[in-house]
């Protein structure tokens, strides 16, 4: 009865995706796949990259194509111009078209990799990495890379598992150099055994960067390391008071920063404050994985490795300055790894799984005219309120393992 269960969600999550996201990314251009087809259109045609970051100016190219959507390039690294050179001498949505092929390829080796990790069969992995929801519909409807970076950290933790750690760490590492994320993972490398990891990923990070550097020129990153990398990791992107990002800095922006514009009624006018409570919150966060490291090496028959590397991934999206849905395809592979440490469930795991589901299915849209009604506003943030419990959850979970038995000496 459980297997049809499964069967029958499989045929609905399958259904979902193909509805929501695979058909659009075969009829139609949405908003980010421009950024990576035109920065990479320039290169391979000669058109001049120094004004990347100049945003009217990359607008122009956008639209000099016939993608008559808002775009830009900034926060992307400059090597991110090299993503789509295979598929940039097509038309736009012929590249759109060949890029989803390769989207619904990698969505099925991911599920491979995750019933590997896991040894769950491959309807329970499909229905699992499916359940992303909106990370996974939307990484194929807006022609994103973000189902890449998952595949990279899933085959470096299997490689991870095999022992060739050399490998696993030039995938973080080549992951790292195009999105940041992957490079959270290093901490969970610093026994001995595995530190070629840490080597590798920084090898094949500078590598990237000076070949970046060696074709687009210096300028360009001068201009990306001096202004666009600080503000992309304080969360300035676009509007720093939008729900939309689910933030942190987000919401303490919504309740404590006045803005004639973009936020004339905040709660209190005290950015001072927000900024307090801000740094409390993320120390408080860093403080309590740090001290769940420790707690994990006093736990019995625990992969202390699986769990360090499952809390460093949900750590990060917990603090993350400014997040996307599909930035939660990264939550597939930690989630997946809390919930193989023990059996059967616990209560916390089985909280950890709803909240995973929860997130990828919550309609944004709807709670986002909560944003402002001042202490209501805190309800147009319910991923970021998901993923804390995820984290408050994990850390519970891992607070309470079984200790080692010590035998005292005769």
């Amino acid at each position: 009865m459980m297997q049809k269960w499964k069967y029958l969600l499989f045929g609905l999550l399958c259904v979902y995706l193909l509805w929501r996201g695979i058909i659009p990314g075969f009829t139609k251009i949405d908003s980010d796949f421009p950024n990576y087809y035109v920065s990479s259109k320039l290169l391979i045609d000669g058109g001049g990259t120094d004004s990347l970051y100049e945003d009217k100016w990359f607008q122009k190219q956008i639209d000099a194509q016939g993608m008559h959507q808002e775009g830009k390039f900034s926060p992307f690294p400059p090597p991110t111009v090299f993503l789509f050179i295979p598929f940039a001498w097509l038309p736009p949505l012929a590249a759109l078209q060949v890029w989803t092929v390769i989207n619904i390829l990698l969505l099925a080796v991911s599920i491979w990799l995750i019933s590997q990790i896991t040894r769950w069969d491959w309807i329970w992995s499909s229905c699992f990495l499916l359940g992303s929801g909106h990370a996974i519909i939307n990484n194929f409807r807006l022609g994103q890379f973000y189902l890449v970076i998952t595949f990279l950290t899933l085959a470096a933790y299997v490689l991870t598992s095999k022992e060739r750690n050399f490998l696993a760490g030039f995938l973080l590492g080549i992951g790292a150099a195009f999105k940041y994320f992957p490079a959270i993972f290093l901490p969970a490398y610093k026994e001995g055994r595995y530190r070629n990891a840490i080597i590798a990923c920084v090898i094949s990070i500078v590598a990237v960067y000076l070949l970046s550097i060696a074709i687009l020129g210096a300028s360009v990153h001068q201009q990306f390391f001096s202004s666009v990398f600080v503000h992309h990791l304080s969360g300035d992107i676009q509007n720093p008071f939008s729900f939309v990002f689910q933030s942190w800095n987000g919401l303490l922006n919504r309740f404590f920063v006045f803005d004639s514009q973009l936020n004339p009624s905040p709660m209190i006018d005290a950015p001072l404050f927000s900024k307090l409570i801000l740094y409390v919150i993320y120390g408080t966060v860093a403080l309590s994985t740090v001290y769940a490291f420790f707690k994990l090496r006093d736990a019995a028959h625990i992969d202390e490795f699986a769990a360090e590397f499952a809390l460093l991934g949900i750590t990060a999206l917990t603090l993350l300055p400014a997040s996307a849905t599909y930035h939660y395809l990264l939550l597939a592979l930690p989630v997946a790894l809390l919930l193989t440490i023990s059996t059967p469930w616990s209560f916390e795991q089985k909280a950890i799984l709803t909240l995973y589901f929860l997130i990828g299915f919550i309609p944004y849209g709807l709670l986002g005219e909560f944003e402002t009604r001042g202490l209501l506003a805190v309800l147009a943030f319910p991923r970021l309120l998901c993923m804390t419990l995820i984290f408050f959850f994990s850390i519970k979970f891992i607070y309470g393992l079984k200790v080692k038995k010590v035998v005292e000496p005769p």
